[in-house]
């Protein structure tokens, strides 16, 4: 204790704290009243220390602290100072002398403001109250108290909330204690949590409603016949005032969620209760605190009646992946944020398998795969990050939770359990659960956990998704003919796909081109009257290889068996033709989904022009799937809104009105309110009925399908009537294009209703039906009306970008759009949450030429360091536009002479 104080004047370097200073306890008491402007509190947290030190680093940012004090273990505690250093809010606490190694506590009291751009401890009004909500991932927990802000410092939290009279507050762990407080207040103690990171740490408090459900039974059955579970976990759902019966839904589906990941884990849900709470204005769709499970309110808050389908979808979705994160992120954490992957993809992949179990008709698997060819899109630019991206700035952080984390990584995740197989992946997976729960762990440790199980080095074939970026393109060529092939082995009896791997890219990129992955590679194929599997590792040094196929010549191949795999692919044109021929009705909804996506692939690669691509995918929008049915109608928006000239848009138009009216005609509008429970066939009619109709009536702009959706918008809005709403008028699928249709037809009055009933609704999903139709306007004036809503101050943040952006993916609206973000974009920044901030730049992506991209090189450039996560998605703007605009040139010619034969005279 009589060594000299050293002031350390450096901090760490890239924003990570030193790792002999560890947190061991918390216990934080805060007052929290959602009327005023700050909250107040203090924290004591218990250190140990590996080495004396007389300077403690750890975060808090925008806290003014009162007081500062080190109690080293069995001593009196001494005044410290209190110093943040670093904008993103690491800090130093400097002591007197120096102290350690050993034991000690900090004590700092403080006050903060509530963060105006909903990063910490925020609030929201709704109903002339105020009530106040958390979110802390990722680096947002040292906004509202001092603390070790990083995933490897997880600690016990003991939390004492001051709140006013009369009000709910909600924590990770259940109420234990409730006294009254001086001036009106109330101070609610909650039980210690297990160990946690920081930002998985959640309050809540206000006028809140707080449904109590029947609590989740024992069970279910696991190894050996006993249950998982012994004990009945208590579950609520808790909303604003006066929203408890809308959580009905989401409450009695759940248990069943729960069940079933129990079940697959071979583990009991690991906390003391499970909260549901449902946030009027969130700036991410949910968050999955500990036992305190943060959603958007609209995920959340359903009528099972009148509720359209992909909101139920949603709500399962979602709802499981938040909940297999209490074991994958919560129970066991990432190390540091490089291996956030852990979290999101494995919660991505474990979704789809326990909605696609308990809830088929949801088809989880299918909304899985379509988000996984937009990551693909991604993932071939040269601006993409990687699975395991590390981590060297603040920015690194805030870009960690993309698509490429969620969607990229639980395909892979898919594809390697195929190639595994089920049981040994889940022996992977449960043997990483048992050997770090309640701790931290890496990479690393996930794949010594499945190549343990699956008896294979899993981690040297993995590592080639995980730490490069970029799609492998798998070309396999059929050989059945000896004499035509080097491979002599080949006959017709033992016939082989040939593979070779490259990388995919698109017309125009400066990607690295040489590059190769170990790519397990399934294929299905129909031989000898049976369809078969057969698979291989492609990991050869030149990325060539083959695959013994079975059973006599196949009469058809797909070379990535139900769409599990990481790749693109593609065929010979005569394999590919007799895919489609003879095999395309026995493909898997997925692997008719894959074919229509590598189609359009491959036009934005160059390996197919126009005609040819158009020419296979017309069949496809036949099929009686709505994924893949829809698939053509997203490559001729694209054809549409960015490729082609003005002067031919009429012609892509007429060209889609060909190819979809007659579905069309078929399906009709369908009943407004289904009169029994509809069957899985019925219910994908219903969605894709919204598919065409939205083209039918938004791109191509079809006048007799605009009418009926207007008349139908107009009914449903009661406009001209009693201005209620009239959920019969249409079919739940159909609000949006028809309120859309409504609004488009320029009717001021109208529109001043729309706005009047936007203003006064507390329905999440109604409210932003609305702003999505304000923003359908193509009206000069109405459209300039729409996009002031971007700074309308009874707007909730996270509903502020919705008008513009409809506006901004719109020919007709674009330019102006552009114009009007540009030179109100200082006003428009402070007024979003901040996970909105980092996407503006990508507003400027939909463009389609050189001087677009300059524009938002010179917009968006100056200050992109000071967006959080800014600079890689500008490149990744830049690039977008750049590509597309290489596209132009060359395959323009292509569209031209396609659509120009089909231009009205």
């Amino acid at each position: 204790m009589g060594q000299a104080a050293q002031k350390e004047a450096t901090p760490p370097s890239k924003g990570r704290l030193p790792r002999d200073v560890k947190p061991t306890a918390y216990t934080l008491a805060l007052e929290v009243v959602p009327e005023r402007e700050t909250f107040s509190g203090t924290v004591e947290i218990e250190i140990a220390l590996e080495r004396p030190r007389d300077t403690i680093w750890l975060h808090g940012r925008g806290l003014k602290v009162r007081e500062a004090s080190v109690a080293p273990a069995g001593k009196k505690p001494f005044a410290a100072v209190w110093e943040q250093v670093a904008e993103d809010g690491m800090a130093r606490l400097q002591l007197p002398r120096v102290i350690g190694p050993g034991r000690a506590t900090i004590r700092i009291a403080y006050q903060a403001a509530f963060d105006p751009q909903q990063g910490g401890l925020y609030r929201v009004r709704e109903g002339g109250e105020a009530y106040a909500f958390t979110q802390f991932e990722q680096i947002y927990a040292r906004r509202t108290l001092p603390c070790f802000d990083e995933p490897s410092f997880k600690a016990p939290f003991t939390v004492t909330l001051t709140v006013p009279a009369g009000q709910r507050a909600i924590a990770n762990q259940p109420e234990i204690e409730r006294t009254a407080q001086p001036g009106g207040l109330e101070r609610v103690r909650f039980s210690r949590t297990p160990p946690l990171p920081t930002y998985l740490l959640a309050l809540a408090v206000g006028p809140l409603d707080v449904v109590e459900a029947p609590a989740i039974p024992p069970g279910p059955p696991g190894p050996g016949g006993k249950g998982v579970r012994s004990r009945a976990v208590p579950l609520r759902g808790v909303t604003t005032r006066g929203k408890g019966p809308r959580l009905a839904y989401a409450l009695a589906h759940t248990p069943e969620l729960l069940q079933a990941l129990e079940a697959y884990f071979g583990t009991e849900y690991p906390y003391d209760k499970l909260d549901l709470i449902a946030i009027p204005d969130f700036p991410i769709g949910a968050m999955e605190n500990a036992g305190a499970i943060t959603f958007l309110e609209e995920l959340l808050l359903l009528d099972e009646r009148t509720a359209p389908a992909n909101q139920k979808r949603q709500f399962t979705g979602i709802t499981t992946h938040e909940l297999a994160h209490q074991w994958f992120g919560d129970l066991v954490t990432m190390a540091w944020w490089d291996d956030i992957w852990l979290n999101e993809s494995f919660a991505t992949w474990m979704a789809t398998r326990i909605a696609d179990r308990v809830h088929p008709e949801v088809e989880e698997g299918a909304a899985r795969l379509w988000a996984s060819h937009l990551a693909m899109n991604i993932d071939s630019l040269v601006a993409a990050r990687r699975v395991r991206q590390p981590i060297e700035s603040y920015h690194d952080i805030e870009n960690a939770l993309d698509e490429i984390t969620y969607e990229k990584g639980g395909r892979v995740l898919t594809m390697f359990e195929h190639w595994l197989g089920e049981d040994a992946f889940q022996r992977g997976v449960r043997q990483y659960l048992a050997s770090h729960r309640q701790g931290n762990a890496t990479a690393e440790d996930f794949l010594a956990a499945l190549s343990e199980a699956a008896g294979r080095d899993v981690a040297a074939t993995m590592q080639t998704f995980l730490s490069q970026t970029g799609v492998p393109l798998v070309t396999a060529e059929l050989v059945c003919d000896p004499a035509s092939s080097k491979d002599a082995a080949s006959s017709a009896k033992g016939a082989r796909l040939l593979l070779r791997q490259s990388r995919y890219l698109p017309v125009g990129s400066t990607a690295e081109r040489d590059r190769l992955w170990q790519v397990p590679v399934c294929a299905r194929y129909e031989s000898g009257g049976q369809v078969r599997e057969a698979c291989t590792l492609l990991a050869g040094p030149k990325g060539e290889g083959s695959l013994a196929l079975e059973g006599g010549c196949p009469r058809w191949v797909f070379p990535n068996s139900n769409a599990a795999g990481y790749y693109r692919w593609s065929l010979p044109a005569r394999d590919l033709e007799r895919l489609r021929q003879a095999g395309y009705e026995r493909l898997s909804v997925l692997e008719r989904m894959s074919l229509a996506d590598n189609l359009r692939a491959a036009f934005m690669s160059g390996a197919l022009t126009t005609a040819e691509t158009l020419m296979a995918m017309a069949p496809l929008a036949r099929d009686e799937h709505p994924r893949v049915a829809s698939i053509p109608i997203g490559f001729l928006d694209f054809l549409h809104d960015r490729l082609v000239e003005t002067p031919l848009r009429e012609a892509v138009a007429t060209y889609g009105r060909e190819l979809y009216r007659p579905l069309y005609k078929q399906l009709g509008w369908g009943e407004p309110v289904p009169k029994a429970e509809t069957t899985p066939a019925a219910e994908r009619a219903r969605l894709l009925r919204r598919e065409v109709i939205s083209f039918l009536r938004g791109t191509v702009h079809d006048p007799e399908v605009q009418r009926e959706a207007a008349r139908r918008g107009r009914s449903y809005l009661g406009y001209g009537g009693d201005g209620a709403i009239h959920a019969e008028a249409v079919d739940a699928n159909l609000v949006d294009p028809a309120l859309e249709a409504a609004a488009a037809e320029g009717d001021r009055a109208l529109y001043d209703a729309m706005l009047e009933r936007l203003f006064r609704s507390d329905d999440a999903l109604l409210r932003g039906r609305l702003l999505q139709a304000a923003g359908a306007v193509t009206d000069p004036a109405l459209a300039e009306r729409s996009r002031a809503l971007t700074l309308e101050p009874r707007l909730f943040q996270r509903e502020r970008m919705i008008a513009i952006d409809a506006q901004l993916a719109m020919p007709e609206t674009q330019g102006p759009a552009w114009e009007w973000l540009k030179s109100h974009l200082q006003a428009v920044i402070p007024l979003l949450p901040e996970t909105y901030v980092t996407l503006l730049p990508l507003s400027a992506s939909s463009f389609c030429d050189a001087a677009h991209a300059e524009e938002a090189q010179a917009v968006f450039g100056p200050g992109i360091d000071r967006l959080p996560g800014g600079p890689r998605n500008l490149a990744e703007a830049l690039e977008r536009i750049r590509l597309c605009t290489a596209l132009r040139a060359t395959q323009g010619e292509s569209a031209r002479r396609f659509f120009t034969a089909r231009r009205p005279r």
